[in-house]
């Protein structure tokens, strides 16, 4: 049974990610864990690798939201000397995994509009850049199409899109979502 650690940035997050994950690899083992923030998460990534590669774990992924970083560039440079290397080592022999959301989580949910249109019970335009804009699009829209405002229950929202969301569906529509879930299953296939 292969065993995958996940490090991701907030309880909504972790919500989210420990049960898609689960839901869609019966067969491994996760270990997501909530690190509270960006900032803690990039302090305590060396440590974890360190951590989980010396309890026989397969891979650590650490899940980061670009947030206003204009490239993946920008965020693995916050990343200390070691981590930076190894997320630089050939994917098929890499341990550690960088996959960052562009704008944060929700652009990840925004790929998969079938999913978020029934996790908000409304339907979801296809404007591009809708997909784009992350919390603050998704913010606006609620806002805009559904009457609410986004003081959206972040955690009840990822609840409801971890039991509706295609990764096949949001493959298509973002290339940082594809690519985590690229090495995901290539690590899983080791």
């Amino acid at each position: 049974m292969k065993r995958i650690a996940v490090a991701v940035q907030g309880p909504s997050d972790f919500i989210f990610w420990n049960r898609v994950l689960h839901k869609h690899y019966r067969g491994a083992k996760f270990d997501v864990r909530d690190m509270k923030s960006q900032q803690k998460l990039l302090a305590a990534a060396l440590p974890l690798a360190e951590a989980f590669r010396s309890s026989g774990y397969d891979a650590l992924f650490l899940l980061l939201d670009a947030d206003k970083a204009p490239c993946l560039t920008a965020v693995r440079d916050q990343l200390d000397d070691g981590t930076r290397d190894e997320v630089r080592i050939s994917r098929d022999s890499r341990k550690t995994f960088l996959s960052v959301a562009f704008r944060e989580l929700e652009s990840w949910y925004l790929a998969d509009p079938d999913a978020l249109a029934l996790a908000l019970e409304a339907p979801i335009p296809t404007d591009p850049t809708l997909r784009t804009g992350g919390k603050a699009a998704l913010a606006k829209f609620v806002r805009q199409e559904l009457g609410q405002r986004l003081g959206y229950n972040e955690r009840q929202l990822a609840e409801r899109m971890s039991v509706q969301f295609d990764p096949a569906r949001a493959r298509q529509q973002s290339k940082s979502f594809n690519y985590f879930w690229t090495c995901m299953e290539n690590v899983l296939a080791r």
